[in-house]
């Protein structure tokens, strides 16, 4: 409102100085120069009233064509101001047409704004419920890890996991004490070192097997082992092998 009240008191300042400077300079019989100060009005009036600036840029020109017949009565007079009542329309034509541009462009710009913030929330939003998402299945695939540690850690038989390379990718503190190695020196190792079996055999298990597992001690322990096949969802190959085993007494 304040801008607004300003432009409008520009406005009538700068047309009023524009009629009385013509007054003057047509009395003193001077036809040039003093005709640019209603540039002034014309160009604030299309900039901050385009709806009313080509009606405003009319009635300038009308008032200035009159006040320069009217004071001077010489038609010469009369054609210079009719060709720069001309320039003024065209003025304000543009000016308005050029404020009309800008008010559409900003208004596009605020609209796309708008859009964008909107875009940017609702983004926003996925993404943090995607988050939440990702945090819930994290928390419970850690619960299920954690659980899968501790019942094979826990476990009163002896455990061991090897990949189709026959290489051991987990074991449990039975198997450890019944090789007899910590699990820094088995893990890695090729299942077919620790195991007295062949490849082919582990590979193809079909029932269960009793292998001799010879203690540090150096006393020879008879071990029952049962092996399974472990499948990843809609796979017909295994990607890895679980061997049971019970030391029998």
């Amino acid at each position: 409102k304040a801008l607004v009240g300003n432009a409008e008191s520009g406005i009538a300042l700068a047309t009023a100085l524009a009629l009385g400077v013509s007054v003057l300079c047509l009395n003193f019989g001077y036809s040039i120069v003093f005709p640019h100060l209603y540039y002034i009005p014309i160009i604030i009036m299309c900039a901050c009233f385009p709806r009313m600036g080509i009606w405003f840029t009319a009635a300038v020109a009308l008032v200035y064509v009159a006040l320069v017949f009217g004071v001077t009565k010489d038609m010469d007079f009369f054609v210079q101001a009719l060709f720069r009542a001309l320039f003024f329309l065209i003025i304000g034509a543009v000016m308005t047409y050029l404020t009309r541009k800008r008010t559409a462009a900003e208004k596009a710009l605020s609209f796309e704004r708008k859009n964008l913030a909107a875009i940017v929330d609702e983004q926003t939003d996925c993404i943090m419920r995607e988050l939440e998402q990702s945090k819930r299945l994290e928390k419970a695939y850690r619960a299920a890890t954690e659980y899968y540690d501790r019942l094979i850690n826990q476990a009163n038989a002896a455990i061991v996991i090897w990949n189709n390379g026959f290489y051991i990718t987990r074991t449990n503190a039975v198997f450890e004490r019944i090789a007899g190695k910590p699990k820094s020196e088995l893990l890695g190792r090729k299942v077919s070192a620790i195991m007295p079996l062949d490849e082919a055999a582990l590979q193809s298990p079909d029932k269960p097997v009793i292998l001799p597992v010879k203690k540090p001690s150096g006393i020879l322990s008879q071990v029952l082992w049962t092996f399974t096949e472990i499948y990843a969802p809609e796979q017909t190959e295994p990607f890895a092998y679980l061997a049971i085993g019970q030391e029998l007494s």
